[in-house]
């Protein structure tokens, strides 16, 4: 898909990474499992990206969620502490 305004990729990864820096942080337990998908899956790129998960939690905390059903991970249920 062509994007309508097409950046520099240093730019995009700027920006990418600005946006990162500046949203919710994660939980431990989130960063230990993008790791261990990174080194025993073969497609990790399917997992979410940080940016993405940021925005989870995000929502799940703005709309107050008690329960979440994910339908569909790629790397399986990381034992949650």
């Amino acid at each position: 898909m062509q994007e309508v305004v097409s950046f520099p990729p240093e730019v995009n990864e700027k920006v990418g990474q600005y946006c990162i820096d500046h949203s919710v942080s994660l939980p431990g337990y989130f960063k230990e499992h993008k790791e261990y998908t990174e080194q025993n899956y073969p497609n990790p790129e399917k997992m979410v990206s940080t940016l993405q998960a940021q925005f989870f939690v995000w929502l799940a905390s703005d709309r107050k969620a008690k329960k979440i059903l994910e339908i569909g991970c790629s790397s399986g249920i990381f034992p949650f502490r």
